[in-house]
């Protein structure tokens, strides 16, 4: 019971304070207002919610002016100043207007500039740790095109779309360290396989290469005979083309003169290379 009076005495003096703000306070707060949308202008945020607002402001503001003007009982009814306040807000009910809806709108701007610099902060946070990630060997792709996204609605002007993306990327980062956690513990624990095994490496690596090297050597040997026995089969295959194709021109006269230079010519050639390639063949073979 208590406490619920405590409450209502608070509310009231909230209402009685609110009612009693005078025309100089609403006024320097909408110059505050003022500058705000200027200040988030010029650092290129946008500023079309707290125009709004502000446009909402003036226009309350001069609602409460005409109201006050009507509730002075100093001004008489056929005043100039009272009919046109009268004809000003015809369509409002202006016994419940008051300076403090001024300060409503007022508080949104303020609450506009504190939700700009903590968005564009979250973000460029966000930005330098995904950098950072990246640096440290991290796959920050799908977190950099949240982070993208969030600046995108940031600037729109879209702040709810921005937080949910903020907080998006603010798990997506983490995933992202894990990531870098996992490796680091990769390369720790080659790291260590590495200098424990280490004289076991070697060996294996000096015998691998010790088996290359003979192997090499057994396979060059391999092919070196393999080339020099086709081409002393190709050398006396020839001769014997050559033999075939004579005996066919001198012997059974099968072919004409212009053939048989012809062939003779080809197997010729043929064996002039040969003959050129196997002594070299044979000298790297026994090198």
């Amino acid at each position: 019971m208590k406490l619920h009076l405590l409450v209502c005495f608070i509310f009231l003096v909230g209402f009685v304070f609110a009612q009693n703000v005078s025309f100089n306070e609403v006024q320097s707060t909408l110059e505050n207002s003022a500058k705000i949308i200027n200040e988030l202008s010029v650092q290129g945020f946008n500023v079309d919610y707290a125009n709004d607002s502000y446009s909402e402001a003036l226009l309350v503001f001069q609602q409460v002016n005409y109201a006050e003007v009507l509730r002075n009982n100093a001004i008489p009814e056929t005043d100039s100043r009272k009919l046109q306040a009268r004809a000003a807000l015809r369509l409002v009910n202006w016994k419940n207007v008051s300076y403090s809806n001024v300060l409503y709108y007022a508080d949104l701007i303020s609450q506009y500039k504190t939700d700009s610099y903590e968005l564009f902060d979250s973000i460029n946070a966000l930005n330098k740790k995904a950098i950072a990630y990246s640096l440290r060997g991290a796959n920050v792709s799908v977190s950099e095109g949240l982070i993208v996204s969030a600046n995108t609605s940031f600037y729109k002007g879209q702040f709810k779309e921005s937080f949910v993306y903020i907080e998006q990327a603010k798990l997506q980062l983490e995933s992202d360290f894990e990531q870098i956690s996992t490796l680091n513990v990769m390369a720790s624990n080659a790291k260590n396989f590495f200098y424990r095994y280490l004289y076991w490496i070697i060996f294996f690596v000096v015998l691998i290469s010790l088996i290359a090297y003979f192997s090499a050597g057994y396979f060059r040997v391999k092919f070196l005979k393999s080339k020099i026995i086709k081409l002393e089969m190709e050398e006396r295959v020839l001769n014997s083309l050559i033999i075939k194709t004579q005996n066919e021109r001198y012997k059974e006269n099968k072919i004409s003169e212009l053939v048989y230079n012809i062939r003779v010519r080809k197997y010729q050639s043929r064996l002039e290379e040969i003959k050129q390639d196997l002594p070299v063949l044979k000298k790297r073979l026994h090198k």
